[in-house]
């Protein structure tokens, strides 16, 4: 008798087993799965303000002879420079439309900016208020083929040449910049590739690589080290915890069962 229910009851071990193996071979595969997918860009969301000064000299080598250098301060801190391509009039009195070049400096690398549209109250007397916005070109070090914008207002008294102006901008990591990449001076764009992907890298001008910015150098030889472990989303790690509970409830119910026949 005790022989005969182990083994009806031992039967049922058959399709748990079956089941339990089920589950783990769908949360392998969700896992895989999940692995094998590219993580995505970082996309950063940057906002702050930024201060500057006009300038004209021998050193500037813009179109309009007018320069300007300041420093940047929030989500993005460093220093910027920059040249005035062009000063066009439009139909509206004391408005003129700005064309810059501009180029900001992190501890992390650079962005790079060949034109910086503002709309800008030219009157002599006034606050000089205007609004801009920029697209990134190309960067270096932590950007190197990042896209993305910056814009914002502020004022410019054309009096003292003093500028000051906030900007918010959204700026996506790694990306490729497509038809603008290598549209700066410098050499074009090569793509790196790695384990998550690839991305666009603007190296270094040529030349001797002593006293370089190591972030660029790195950049150049795909050396980065940019995160590349792949990122699984929560959904997938949630099912995957549910499914081995599952396992669980259903290997304790079989020992349950087993331990019912054995005292038949």
């Amino acid at each position: 008798m005790l022989t005969r229910s182990r083994g009806r009851l031992g039967a049922r071990s058959g399709p748990l087993s079956v089941a339990a193996a089920g589950l783990l071979s769908a949360v392998a595969a969700v896992l895989v799965f999940a692995a094998a997918a590219p993580a995505k860009p970082a996309v950063l969301k940057v906002k702050g303000h930024y201060a500057s000064q006009l300038a004209a000299g021998p050193d500037c080598k813009a179109a309009t002879k007018r320069c300007f250098a300041g420093r940047i301060y929030g989500d993005i801190s460093g220093s910027f420079t920059g040249g005035i391509s062009a000063i066009t009039p439009t139909a509206q009195a004391d408005v003129a439309l700005v064309d810059a070049v501009t180029t900001i400096t992190t501890a992390r690398g650079e962005l790079h900016f060949a034109h910086q549209q503002a709309v800008y109250n030219v009157n002599p007397a006034g606050r000089g208020e205007f609004s801009w916005i920029l697209r990134i070109t190309r960067g270096t070090g932590r950007y190197a083929g990042a896209t993305g914008y910056l814009q914002g207002s502020g004022n410019t008294p054309p009096s003292t040449g003093k500028s000051t102006s906030t900007y918010v901008g959204e700026i996506t990591l790694g990306g490729s910049i497509g038809h603008l990449a290598g549209s700066a001076t410098g050499p074009p764009a090569k793509t790196c590739q790695t384990p998550a992907g690839s991305y666009l890298v603007n190296p270094p001008p040529g030349g001797s690589r002593a006293g370089a910015d190591p972030a660029e150098l790195a950049a150049a030889d795909c050396t980065l080290g940019f995160d590349e472990q792949p990122v699984y989303p929560l959904s997938v790690i949630g099912l995957a915890l549910l499914a081995s509970l599952g396992v669980v409830v259903l290997l304790r119910r079989g020992t349950s069962h087993d331990a019912i026949g054995s005292e038949t």
